[in-house]
């Protein structure tokens, strides 16, 4: 199975949304895992941008960057 990960799935995975067990298991279980690079640059905005607003701590926000860039190396 193919799949195509988009920004909101990647972040509700990250940000730890009700929804973000469901794309978590979609992604581990695909075969192939497609996205753009675009995915990867608005994922690190909006992790940024919660910092700046403090809806996010730095430290949560550098956890969810490792998790995904983890994810992306693979």
């Amino acid at each position: 199975m193919s799949v195509y990960a988009e920004s909101s799935a990647v972040l509700s995975w990250l940000l730890g949304e009700p929804e973000g067990g469901s794309v978590r298991d979609a992604i581990a279980g695909a075969d192939i895992v497609v996205t753009s690079e675009l995915t990867l640059v608005e994922c690190d905005r909006v992790l940024i941008r919660s910092t700046v607003l403090n809806a996010l701590e730095e430290g949560d926000a550098a956890q969810c960057r490792a998790a995904l860039n983890e994810a992306a190396s693979q």
